[in-house]
């Protein structure tokens, strides 16, 4: 037999259960002891639901709380592995772009043909080559930043000139021009200066979408005595 309760306010319904279990006491030990049973099983059923209610919600709040802390972990990382590479690329731009400022102050200065220059440094020596790209036995200056036990400190050494194309690095070495055999040496010193290491050639450096770095581009020029006629050509 099904008896629908639903209609019943609360109230009426405890009334209806507590009746119930009145009469089931006048009508015997057996019946009354049916129906406490009964009601207890009816407590137990409701408690066992209420607890897995409650697991349920506390597992959902679990889930939900790990699904937050997971995208908000994605998140932070995805900014974090952004950030990383905004940094890296806003550091190469600032090499090339120091790169560029050394060639490019060259450039003005009258060297046209392709070069490196490397500082190069073991122990305490420490030196800086400018030299012909693309020749094996091309044209080679050595500034020795440090000196060693054959070399002076600040001295300029150099070889095959005469390999060059460029007039002004053909003739540096002639006694009319000293003028440009210091700039090239207060140059060099200015290099050895702001670099600890570096291996760049001009080839790349000058065509690199960068903007020269233009601090290092005013010292250069300064070194080199650039005039704002020769700057601008």
């Amino acid at each position: 037999m099904n008896l629908d309760f639903s209609v019943l306010s609360d109230d009426q319904l405890l009334q209806l259960i507590q009746a119930a279990m009145n009469e089931a006491i006048a009508r015997g030990t057996t019946v009354a002891y049916a129906a406490q049973s009964e009601f207890i099983d009816a407590k137990e059923r409701a408690r066992i639901e209420a607890e897995a209610i409650a697991k349920a919600q506390v597992e959902a709040a679990k889930r939900e709380r790990e699904r937050v802390v997971a995208e908000a972990e994605a998140k932070a990382k995805k900014q974090a592995e952004a950030k990383v590479e905004q940094q890296y690329a806003t550091e190469q731009q600032r090499i090339w772009g120091k790169q560029k400022a050394l060639h490019l102050a060259l450039k003005e200065w009258g060297v046209t043909e392709d070069h490196a220059i490397n500082v190069w440094s073991r122990g305490g020596d420490k030196r800086v080559y400018f030299q012909q790209d693309t020749a094996r036995h091309g044209w080679k200056f050595c500034y020795y930043i440090t000196g060693n036990n054959y070399h002076a400190p600040g001295e300029l050494e150099y070889e095959y000139l005469g390999a060059a194309s460029d007039e002004r690095i053909k003739n540096i070495s002639k006694s009319e021009n000293q003028s440009d055999f210091k700039a090239l040496e207060r140059f060099l010193e200015e290099v050895g200066k702001k670099w600890n290491s570096l291996k760049s050639s001009s080839d790349s450096a000058l065509v690199a979408k960068v903007a020269p770095f233009e601090k290092h581009l005013e010292d250069y020029r300064e070194a080199l005595t650039l005039t704002v006629e020769a700057i601008h050509v």
